[in-house]
């Protein structure tokens, strides 16, 4: 089943049920799950949820700059893709394509030690 991202996903809580419908059960337990009694994933959600943004609506942003310096590298935006183990279980090319799809974006890939990939692919 294709997944319309223009239309179907318009936050972050909307990939969460669209995955549970094309991942195998199995899959989607380990990729949605949490170490032990998934205390710190809870702990984590609870964090995220208390930030809010300041929503300034009717400003001026033709120069808005979303950059930043990390380790002395300039960035577009702040976007870092976390390592996920496994990627291979959820999608053919596995990290191969989160690095890709990183490098369109401009964002930072992050390799994990349990990568079902090696550093040079």
């Amino acid at each position: 089943m294709p997944l319309d991202i223009q239309t179907r996903f318009l936050s972050l809580a909307d990939f969460e049920p669209a995955a549970r419908e094309v991942l195998p059960h199995a899959v989607y337990e380990f990729i949605a799950g949490g170490a032990g009694d998934e205390i710190t994933k809870r702990d984590n959600e609870a964090a995220f949820d208390r930030i809010r943004l300041r929503q300034r609506v009717l400003r001026d942003v033709t120069r808005l700059d979303t950059g930043i310096t990390l380790f002395g590298q300039r960035l577009p935006h702040p976007i870092i893709l976390a390592p996920i183990a496994y990627q291979r279980l959820a999608h053919l090319e596995g990290e191969v394509a989160a690095a890709r799809g990183a490098g369109v974006a401009e964002a930072v890939f992050t390799l994990g030690t349990t990568a079902t990939a090696a550093i040079e692919d």
